[in-house]
């Protein structure tokens, strides 16, 4: 029950270890494009990949998001970077979402500005809909 708050929605770690796993996943896929030992990249599909997909599977805040909370928080992520990419003209991040993969470095630092934008969207989203986020039906 430490997970859940008292009437029933996420508390803040079980949001933060979620959106991290995602994170994890994200960069895991670029991982396996690098040119790295056939064993490192065997075990990261094999195995690090399917569990944490089975973890997502079964914890995942992300994934027990009710239709509108999850719509919230996808739209504010994107206009968040949409802001960040054609108002402030960050052209950096531009370069970035469009070689997404090529560059380690460049892709781990993308990630995490999505994921950041993520966990902005669903903070808005959690004021909207007062803490009610999760569809138990």
């Amino acid at each position: 029950m430490d997970s859940i708050t008292s009437y029933g929605q996420p508390s803040l770690p079980r949001v933060m270890i979620s959106l991290v796993t995602w994170f994890t996943i994200a960069i895991a896929f670029v991982i396996v494009r690098l040119e790295t030992a056939y064993w490192a990249n065997m075990v990261i599909v094999t195995v690090i990949i399917p569990l944490l997909v089975y973890y997502l599977g079964s914890n995942s805040i992300i994934l027990s998001l009710s239709v509108p909370s999850a719509m919230i928080v996808v739209t504010v992520a994107i206009l968040s970077l949409v802001t960040l990419t054609e108002g402030f003209k960050l052209r950096k991040l531009r370069t970035y979402f469009k070689e997404y993969g090529k560059n380690m470095r460049d892709t781990t630092i993308t990630t995490l500005i999505v994921t950041t934008a993520l966990m902005f969207g669903l903070t808005v989203a959690y004021l909207i809909s007062g803490g009610e986020l999760i569809d138990f039906d």
